[in-house]
């Protein structure tokens, strides 16, 4: 029931970092990996380590600290 919100949510956002999609599920970042894991796995979601957008106005919601994990929903998957 859990990966199918994780499904959903990440659908929707398009993109999360590791630590905005543990913040909304209230859920430890280390159990939520392995959850984001599971659709990496999938080939549904793919991850990128270190993104930045350079544009700083935090409208995508993600940590522009250059050290963030942000998962991607493939479009088109599943």
């Amino acid at each position: 029931m859990m990966l199918m919100k994780l499904r959903d949510y990440l659908k929707e956002k398009h993109a999360a970092s590791l630590s905005d999609v543990a913040r909304h599920f209230d859920i430890p970042e280390s159990a939520m990996q392995s959850m984001l894991e599971h659709w990496v796995r999938k080939g549904c979601a793919e991850v990128d380590t270190g993104v930045s957008c350079g544009g700083g106005c935090g409208g995508c919601k993600t940590r522009c600290d250059g050290a963030s994990m942000v998962y991607r929903w493939r479009e088109g998957v599943y």
